[in-house]
């Protein structure tokens, strides 16, 4: 007989799941819990990755020393120490992103999955590194998150549907996916993953990290908001540059699209659900993750 975690394609242990749920808590609630609850949590995963050999000593201390560079940007009054961990933040971040930093037994809970029929396969880690990273960025580094308001809430509204419709129409037109209408066995775990280990990541650091500084070193320059606005999103476009020159493009025109959200809600919990999104739209009515 069939667990749950089979018919969704998932490979899933009691190992990995206690190992991550306390990290998924800290991730879904972290605009609620205090620094002091976020980063119990983050050490009971931390401690669970060891006892299962999810994590390493390596790992571990590599953890420890990236939260040392956000605490120390956070309360330090020291100008020099807040420009050397602003440093230190973002090398480390895009080390952490791309999976460079020894120590982490990331998971591969889904494998070689056909999502659409003339697309390429899908694979999935539980990128613990990843999601660390967004809890530690959300905790030290980026900025409370501002209240919404409901008139420039539909305003944004308005311009990430128009982003949204150019990205698929030039995915359409160029070939790089087509219209496939489906419910995916592992949609949840899909929504699961890609919600708390991507999009609150590359959020967390594109919007809530690089746009936020460039936003504070460019005060007082001409178009520094326009600027701020098109520079951190197209540094968004040209990480997914792996991916071709298509995915780039259209990467760019949505992180031109959520950094400008960003700009005007100061609300990082925007383009995080937006992300996610145009990425749920993207795995649930055309071809994913693109034409193989």
């Amino acid at each position: 007989m069939h667990t749950l975690f089979e018919l969704l394609s998932m490979k899933l242990t009691g190992a990995i799941i206690l190992t991550y749920i306390p990290v998924i808590i800290a991730c879904v609630l972290s605009f609620r819990l205090s620094i002091n609850i976020k980063i119990g949590l983050v050490i009971l995963s931390c401690l669970l990755g060891l006892v299962f050999n999810i994590l390493t000593i390596a790992g571990f201390l590599a953890v420890i020393l990236f939260s040392s560079f956000c605490y120390l940007f956070k309360y330090s009054q020291q100008k020099y120490i807040k420009n050397i961990t602003t440093v230190l933040i973002f090398i480390f971040s895009i080390l952490l992103i791309v999976h460079i930093v020894p120590g982490f037994n990331n998971p591969l809970i889904i494998a070689d999955h056909a999502v659409s029929a003339n697309a390429i396969t899908f694979s999935k880690h539980l990128n613990l590194d990843k999601i660390i990273l967004a809890i530690l960025l959300l905790t030290f580094v980026v900025p409370k998150a501002a209240r919404i308001k409901l008139k420039p809430s539909m305003q944004l509204l308005s311009v990430m549907t128009l982003v949204f419709i150019l990205s698929f129409s030039i995915g359409l037109t160029t070939g790089l996916v087509e219209f496939d209408a489906k419910l995916s066995a592992i949609l949840i775990g899909w929504m699961i993953t890609n919600l708390f280990f991507t999009c609150y990541a590359e959020e967390a650091f594109f919007r809530g990290f690089v746009q936020q500084q460039l936003a504070n070193k460019w005060q007082g320059s001409a178009f520094k908001d326009s600027a701020v606005v098109i520079f951190s999103g197209l540094l968004f476009g040209l990480a997914h540059f792996p991916a071709g020159l298509t995915y780039t493009i259209i990467a760019s025109i949505q992180g031109i699209g959520l950094s400008y959200c960003y700009h005007k809600t100061k609300n990082i919990y925007v383009p995080i659900y937006l992300h996610f999104t145009f990425n749920l739209i993207h795995f649930c009515f055309f071809t994913y993750p693109f034409i193989g």
